[in-house]
């Protein structure tokens, strides 16, 4: 559970006056992207600090992530992906390569071919899917 603030250039369409919102993430299978889920718990659920999406950019919602205290962000080592857990609609991902703590995005699409192996100029780096949005 993230409590997230969303910027008023993206339109929520709940009814709910306040830009605030809870968003659940159900965590990747750890058999298939181990290190991600690592270190999703130890660097961004365990030191949380704040978060808000500042980018729509059609095919995904980016957010900034900051730590309690003003903990620096941590790299990535590598820039895990397996293709048997896609960029899906309504996945999540860490932004950049390489990738840190700092930034992650909400799939609004498909981002697949965007976002997975040998995309944005690279021969075979994708961006790291860890996780998606869950219900309550």
């Amino acid at each position: 559970e993230i409590l997230v603030k969303f910027p008023n250039a993206i339109a929520l369409t709940d009814g709910v006056d306040s830009k605030e919102r809870k968003i659940f993430v159900k965590l990747a299978p750890a058999r298939l992207v181990p290190y991600s889920v690592y270190f999703t718990l130890k660097e961004v659920v365990q030191d949380f600090g704040t978060g808000a999406f500042h980018r729509n950019a059609g095919h995904v919602l980016q957010a900034s992530l900051k730590k309690w205290g003003g903990k620096a962000q941590i790299p990535f080592a590598w820039q895990e992906y397996n293709s048997a857990y896609p960029h899906k609609m309504h996945t999540l991902g860490y932004a950049g390569r390489p990738a840190s703590s700092g930034g992650i995005y909400i799939s609004t699409m498909d981002n697949t071919g965007n976002h997975g192996p040998a995309s944005q100029g690279s021969k075979t780096e994708a961006d790291v899917c860890f996780g998606e949005l869950a219900d309550q």
